[in-house]
Formats: structure tokens, sequence, C-alpha cells
């Protein structure tokens, strides 16, 4: 999607980084990646919601009128979704 810029935010718990587990070969962070088009920036990201504006201002382009944040642990989202969302 050329209109959208997409970040990707990486975290991690105690016990398991969801990013970085393989499902059918791709990792989720990948899975998340790809329902977000071309322009795709990956955020580490400690797990502090009242930091995600901080965090993802550095990975916004002017050029594209949407920014879409997703969790790497979300690796059921679709292109078609994300679409309709904006």
């Amino acid at each position: 999607m050329k209109n959208i810029c997409g970040v990707v935010l990486k975290t991690k718990n105690e016990k398991t980084n969801f990013a970085e587990l393989k499902i059918l070969g791709r990792t989720c962070a990948e899975w998340v990646a790809g329902a977000l088009g071309e322009c795709v920036k990956f955020v580490d990201f400690a797990g502090d919601e009242s930091l995600i504006p901080s965090v993802v201002r550095g990975s916004v382009q002017e050029n594209k009128p949407y920014t879409v944040v997703l969790f790497a642990d979300t690796p059921l989202v679709t292109k078609k979704t994300v679409a309709d969302a904006v």
C-alpha cells in the first residue's frame, strides 16, 4: 500500500519473544509487515504503552498520509484489514 507508513513494534516479555516466533517459516514480525506493504520499519519496544507516541514518532514518514502501528504479535492481520481501516 503506497499511502501507508507501517511501524511494527517488536515487544518481548520475560518468557517469549513473539516478534521472532516462527510460523510457517516466517517470524510473526514478518507476517505483520506483510500486511503493511512496502514501507515498514521495525522498532524495538519495551512495553510501556505511554511511550508509544515517542517511539513511533521517529519512524513516521511525512510523505505518507497514514501511519499504521501494529504489534509484532498480531500475525493474523491482513492487507485487506489494514486497507479497510485507513
